[in-house]
């Protein structure tokens, strides 16, 4: 498998014993299983693999799985940096276990032009998460007219979202659903 794993880990051989696999795609799921971890990635899964150079670590309830996806991040770039920026936020996700997140668009200025996705899907390189962008759903999230739906979906949003923001209209709301309909993108409310 190809499953990256916490930092800490890249430097050194670990191998985990008794591990149960949480992973319905795994041929190993549900079972009790020894874990090899080489340069930060799973080399070997197996029962009573020979320990070697790597450092063994047992527990009573060790449990592995693919990373999660935190499907409404509130990362406060830009505008609000402040209280929490892309690299915290990615930090602070990637120690909880996250691989991936989706960052809600309720940020100042509210993420609904081509160009602030763009500007976080750049700064978003180098980070250890993949960031995820869910465009505003409507102008200034408030539930009046809808964005450029189609040029955020080309700048690279996938998702849309009114975060916190209440959307009022059914026309609006209607019109926005046929839209993303058509751009294949789930919307978020």
């Amino acid at each position: 498998t190809d499953f990256l794993v916490f930092p800490i880990l890249l430097y050194m051989h670990y191998l985990l014993r008794s591990v149960r696999i949480a992973q319905e795609a795994s041929v190993h799921h549900g079972e009790r299983v020894d874990v090899r971890i080489e340069g930060g990635r799973i080399a070997e899964v197996g029962e009573r693999l020979a320990p070697g150079d790597a450092m063994e670590i047992r527990g009573a309830d060790l449990w592995a799985c693919s990373g999660w996806v935190d499907t409404c991040a509130r990362f406060r770039e830009p505008g609000e940096e402040s209280k929490e920026s892309l690299q915290s936020g990615a930090d602070a996700a990637f120690r909880g276990g996250f691989t991936r997140v989706l960052i809600q668009p309720d940020t100042q200025p509210v993420l609904q032009s081509r160009g602030e996705v763009e500007a976080i899907h750049k700064l978003s390189e180098s980070l250890p998460v993949d960031v995820y962008v869910a465009g505003a759903l409507t102008r200034d999230l408030r539930g009046t007219e809808i964005t450029e739906m189609f040029d955020l979906h080309r700048a690279g949003v996938r998702m849309f979202s009114q975060g916190d923001a209440p959307l009022d209209s059914a026309r609006t709301l209607g019109l926005a659903l046929q839209y993303a309909h058509q751009m294949g993108c789930p919307v978020q409310l």
